[in-house]
This record gives C-alpha cells, sequence and structure tokens, in this order.
C-alpha cells in the first residue's frame, strides 16, 4: 500500500470554504424561488381634495344699465361629493394598467390641501407615501350659472397633477373642466330632494372621468 498523501494547510481551507459555498446554495435558491418577483409597475397613491362640499351658484341678473352678479353657496343635501367623485376617479384610473392606483390612507400621512397648493408643496410632504408616485386631485368647484342673457349651465373644474414621491419633483399637470345646461329655475334646483342637481353633478362627474382617461392616457410614465 503506498504512502498516504501529503495536504497542505492551505488545500484544507480552500476545501471547507467551498463546502460551506455548496452547503449556502443549497438553501439561498429554493429561497430565491419562493421569493416574488419585484413589481415593474409603478405603485400610484391617490389624495383628493375638495375645495367645497357645496355648489358654488352665481345668479346674474340683467339690468338696463348695469349687470349684478350675486354669489351663494349652496349645499347638496344628503349628497356625499366626495366619496362620488373618489369612486368614480378611482374607476377610471384602473383602466390604465402602466400603473397600481389606491386611494390615500392615515399611514401615508399625505395633506391634500397643502398638496394642493404649489407654493406651499414640499418633497418632504411625500416622504411617508408608500408609492413611487402621488397623484393629487384637487376639486376646484361645482358652480352654476343663473343668466338671462346667455345658456344656464353648471361645471366642474379639476386640476389633477402626478408628483414622484422621491424627488417631489411634478411630472405633469393637466387642467379638467366639463359643463352641463341645466333648467336655470332656482326653486326646482333646490325642490324634489335636489334632484336636478345631483343628476347634473353626476354628470360633470362622468363627463370630467372621460377626460380624465385622455389625459392621463396621453402622459407618460
Amino acid at each position: 500500500m503506498g504512502a498516504p498523501t501529503l495536504r497542505s494547510p492551505l488545500f484544507h481551507f480552500i476545501a471547507r470554504h467551498l463546502a460551506l459555498l455548496v452547503v449556502l446554495t443549497s438553501v439561498a435558491i429554493p429561497l430565491a424561488a419562493q421569493a416574488p418577483p419585484a413589481s415593474s409597475t409603478p405603485q400610484v397613491v391617490v389624495v383628493f381634495n375638495l375645495r367645497s362640499n357645496d355648489l358654488s351658484l352665481i345668479d346674474h341678473k340683467y339690468r338696463v344699465f348695469y349687470n349684478k352678479f350675486e354669489r351663494k353657496n349652496l349645499p347638496i343635501e344628503g349628497y356625499d361629493l366626495r366619496g362620488a367623485v373618489q369612486d368614480e376617479f378611482m374607476n377610471t384610473l384602473a383602466t390604465d394598467k402602466r400603473y397600481e392606483w389606491r386611494v390615500a390612507t392615515e399611514a401615508d400621512k399625505l395633506d391634500p390641501v397643502q398638496l394642493a397648493n404649489e407654493k406651499l408643496r414640499t418633497a418632504e410632504m411625500l416622504s411617508n407615501a408608500q408609492a413611487d408616485r402621488v397623484l393629487v386631485v384637487d376639486v376646484l368647484e361645482f358652480g352654476a350659472m343663473i343668466s338671462g342673457l346667455a345658456q344656464d349651465r353648471m361645471w366642474i373644474s379639476t386640476n389633477v397633477t402626478m408628483l414622484d414621491r422621491a424627488s417631489g419633483r411634478k411630472l405633469w399637470k393637466h387642467g379638467i373642466s366639463e359643463k352641463i345646461p341645466f333648467s336655470g329655475d332656482l326653486q326646482k334646483l333646490q325642490g324634489e330632494n335636489q334632484k336636478e342637481l345631483k343628476e347634473g353633478v353626476n354628470s360633470l362627474i362622468e363627463k370630467a372621468c372621460v377626460k380624465l382617461k385622455a389625459k392621463v392616457a396621453e402622459s407618460k410614465i
């Protein structure tokens, strides 16, 4: 029988580390296979700011030598204006599969009033948002005008702004406005459980969402 082969300390050192590497690899590969793949779809958290829950009504009274404008706020009784806007806008945004959308929660610590104000908005305000982007929906006004000289109408005016969460940079901003005719009868507007008013508001929200879909679609990720 031949003499036993002598191996150097370096050989034993390398052998031990190779054995350890084999063991670690055998554990790491199954764990990696179980881990969910990272999503490449940008996450967007949406925050809503309504300047008022009332209808802003302008009553235009024509006189021979002057025009008189009276402005008043008309409460929309028994109607969740914020909820109606939020539900319709989120349903519309969800059709754009380039993003994953969700409504902001308390955990995101987003102040809609400050975020809607470009002079007050800072990147720090977005730091707690659990998303890649923040979409600010700022509903400026639900309005109506009663006029003896032109067609009576109702309208919605909204700004929609996409922000980068990490830098606070404004990626894009779109103004969305829509209007519809209505009877111009103030008593009718407030009567019958405000049926005409509520139907008009619903119609305005739906029309605004059609434009919202087109504006978001033409905007780059």
